[in-house]
């Protein structure tokens, strides 16, 4: 009986170690894979890029993902590669075996122009990110002394609080409002043809954003069709009346 037991342990123990080597074969085999010419990227792929220097971002990620292979890519060292382009906001990276890299790009979103004294014209995105090469398009302006010099918006700042009342409206109204500005009361935003927005004190705005929410349910031809034609009959009246109480903060 005691042989019998030692021999089924036995058996045990050797089907163990092959188990064991067997493993250890395949770990090494994907480590020499995955780094090995076979499935080194030579073909790479880039998409989601609008902004002017999108010729110059895609030939820095090609650059950066040359040195990898298809199973070992690193997606935040193809960030790190772009990092000196404010336009490119996020990277990420899919692989299609066996040689080609397909990258996509996330760019910043431009929901504001800064105009500064001196005739300057640079858009601005939600976070402040300053996007100088990027593509103005009919976005609202926000008047400023003159342009930062850094990559962004300081924070708290004025500027930066009107830069976050237009990135609340959906991008499909932005077209249609001219400007914003501050004012006694809170934030103003003028649109191109019918009322002023009223906004509040800074620390009402972010309540009052979510007001705009309604405003997808009206763009496009909706607002083409049926709110352009009353706005202009309005005229300056409070159609949108979007204030806070009077002597507001």
């Amino acid at each position: 009986m005691s042989q019998a037991s030692g021999g089924f342990a036995s058996r045990r123990f050797v089907l163990g170690a092959v188990a064991l080597i067997g493993a250890a074969a395949l770990l090494g085999s994907y480590l020499w894979l995955r780094d090995s010419s076979l499935v080194r990227v030579e073909h790479v792929k880039v998409t989601g890029l609008t902004t002017r220097d999108a010729p110059a971002i895609r030939r820095t990620l090609r650059q950066a993902a040359l040195g990898m292979t298809t199973l070992h890519y690193d997606e935040a060292a193809l960030d790190r590669a772009v990092d000196a382009f404010p336009a490119v906001e996020s990277v990420s990276a899919e692989a299609d075996l066996p040689k080609t890299l397909r990258i996509r790009v996330r760019e910043h979103r431009p929901v504001a122009v800064l105009e500064s004294g001196d005739g300057r014209h640079v858009a601005v995105a939600s976070d402040g990110t300053l996007l100088p090469r990027t593509s103005r398009g009919r976005l609202p302006a926000v008047k400023v002394d003159s342009v930062p010099a850094g990559r962004r918006l300081g924070g708290e700042t004025p500027t930066e609080r009107l830069v976050l009342v237009l990135a609340g409206a959906p991008a499909e109204l932005r077209p249609l409002l001219d400007r914003a500005y501050g004012a006694q009361d809170g934030v103003r935003v003028a649109m191109r043809t019918g009322p002023t927005l009223r906004f509040g004190s800074p620390r009402r705005i972010a309540a009052t954003m979510s007001r705009w929410s309604f405003s997808r349910f009206c763009c496009g031809r909706i607002i083409r069709k049926y709110m352009m034609p009353m706005m202009r009959m309005v005229g300056t009246s409070r159609l949108l009346n979007m204030s806070t109480a009077p002597g507001a903060a």
